[in-house]
Order: C-alpha cells, then sequence, then structure tokens
C-alpha cells in the first residue's frame, strides 16, 4: 500500500568474489508507477538489464548498504528515465539491500524554476541600478549583456543591431561562455536562409521569438551544429524599440532546452523593456547636448 515505489535487491559476485552487479528479486505495485517499468519485466533480472545501462546504476552506494548494514538516503537524476528520485536504503539482511524511492522530478522542476526566477529578478535588478548611471551607449549595451549573462547564468546573451540599409543584424554587444558562437555568423532580417532564424524573425516581425530545444525547432537547422558546439540548447529573442520601432534584438542563450517558460519570458520582457527606456534616455541626452552647441 506504499504510495513509495519499493525493490528488494541481492548482490551478484563474479568468480574472484568481487561484486559486479545485483539481482531485482521483488518490486512492489508502486514501484512500475515510479519507473515506467513492469513488473514481469524486471524481477529476476540484473540492474543492467532491467535500466538499460553498462553499469549497474548506484553500485557503489548500494553494496555499501548491503554489506555494512548502515542505512543511507540520497536525490539522485537518473538519465536513462529523465527523472529525479529520492532513495532510501537499508539492508534487511547481509548481501541484500531494499530500496525504497519516490519520483520528486516535478519537485525539482519547481525548485529549478524559482532558482531561474531569482535570478531574472536579480538581472532586472542590477540593470536598473546599471541604467541609474549610464551615459555611454556601448557601455551600456555591453553591461546588460555582461549582466545578464553573468546574474542570469545564460551561456550567451548579446544584442544585435539593425543595419537599415543591408538589413543584417550586427553584434554590438555580447557576453557569456559561448561568444565563440557568434565568431563568422551571419544574421540578416531579410527573405532568405541566415533571415529565418530566430534573431531575423524577431525583427522582421516585431514578436517575442523562444526556441525552446534546438534540436526541435527548424529555425535553428541552419547553426545546429554549430549551437551544439557551445553547448546552446534554448534561446530566446526579444525586439529592442527606440522611438516605437524594432530597431535590434536581444538574444539570450541556455545551456538546456526548455527553460523560457511564462514567467521567464515576462521577465526577459521587462529586461528588454528596461534596454529600449535607457536607450531613449541617452538618445534624449544626446539630443539636449545638441541642440545645448547650437
Amino acid at each position: 500500500s506504499l504510495a513509495e515505489g519499493v525493490a528488494l535487491h541481492e548482490l551478484v559476485r563474479d568468480a574472484s568474489g568481487e561484486i559486479v552487479n545485483y539481482r531485482i528479486l521483488e518490486v512492489n505495485p508502486s514501484y512500475e508507477a515510479h519507473t515506467g517499468l513492469k513488473t514481469a519485466s524486471v524481477t529476476g533480472c540484473l540492474g543492467t538489464e532491467a535500466y538499460g545501462t553498462e553499469a549497474p546504476p548506484y553500485l557503489e552506494e548500494f553494496s555499501k548498504v548491503a554489506i555494512d548494514g548502515v542505512p543511507c538516503v540520497f536525490e539522485t537524476y537518473f538519465p536513462p528515465m529523465g527523472k529525479h528520485f529520492r532513495i532510501s536504503v537499508i539492508s534487511p539482511k547481509a548481501g541484500q539491500f531494499a530500496t525504497v524511492f519516490e519520483d520528486i522530478t516535478h519537485r525539482k522542476a519547481q525548485e529549478y524554476e524559482l532558482v531561474r526566477l531569482n535570478r531574472l529578478y536579480d538581472t532586472l535588478s542590477r540593470l536598473g541600478q546599471t541604467l541609474i548611471h549610464v551615459k555611454d551607449r556601448g557601455e551600456f549595451l555591453q553591461d546588460i549583456c555582461t549582466i545578464i549573462a553573468d546574474r542570469g547564468n545564460f551561456r550567451l546573451a548579446w544584442i544585435g543591431w539593425l543595419d537599415k540599409q543591408s538589413l543584417d543584424v550586427r553584434p554590438v554587444a555580447m557576453a557569456g561562455e559561448a561568444v565563440g558562437y557568434l565568431d563568422g555568423i551571419l544574421v540578416s532580417t531579410k527573405d532568405c536562409p541566415e533571415g529565418h532564424g530566430p534573431t531575423g524573425t524577431c525583427i522582421r516581425e516585431g514578436r517575442v521569438y523562444v526556441c525552446q530545444d534546438f534540436v526541435k525547432d527548424l529555425k535553428t537547422d541552419l547553426r545546429r551544429s554549430k549551437a551544439d558546439l557551445f553547448g546552446l540548447h534554448g534561446s530566446a529573442a526579444i525586439p529592442i524599440y527606440m522611438e516605437g520601432k524594432v530597431t535590434g534584438a536581444l538574444m539570450i542563450y541556455a545551456g538546456e532546452p526548455d527553460i523560457f517558460q511564462e514567467r521567464e519570458l515576462s521577465l526577459l520582457k521587462e529586461i528588454a523593456d528596461t534596454i529600449s527606456f535607457g536607450l531613449g534616455h541617452l538618445a534624449s541626452e544626446e539630443n539636449q547636448i545638441g541642440r545645448a552647441h547650437v
């Protein structure tokens, strides 16, 4: 009747007596709900067979409990299932161990989203402080990218400016571990392959463009291999306005897919609005200075 999954195992040794695997002896009904594996398909199987891995998952932790008899508890991410688990391990008798576990993937996702949101709030706060002291456009834009990459923990942040003559997008500021991704890159807003990516689409259509996963988004085909080389898996392009017109875009890249959700995008739009406001403020000051010298 336990909501948690439970599995009983025994250690498996080779001819020399070395522990090399473990065998699943019995599981409870909740085991299937947490793992997605059928009871009949895992009962009596070796750990490597049941979970489709080259090495038995967590053999070191499990065998220590089975030998010493001292229980342990740990949380882990298990890549073959794409899930986070909380696992308690006990030993009912020498050479055996039982795991009592639950799928905590949803909780971990909520915790991680809270961390991301807090980073973005911190980023927005820092940008507000930068806005107070802004004097130079180039310095302002570079500070924006540096703060977003560092405080927001993004792989890359860059700002592209639209060349009204060529309709190409020129990087004017960039920061992050993956700035090499921009080396030799050609981005356009024209109706051509270089113009159909996230940045070109964002500026041409004047809307936020989100790529949740580079592998699945057809608009990233042109640069997918290069993005993978630099560990870029998701991106958001947000238009920057001056005097009511789109003049460029803020591009932000993440090292994992599916992180640009509704609340994250709302904060990123606020960041882009801050940039537009700062640029408008600079332009206004420059106009005042120009009139003063006439």
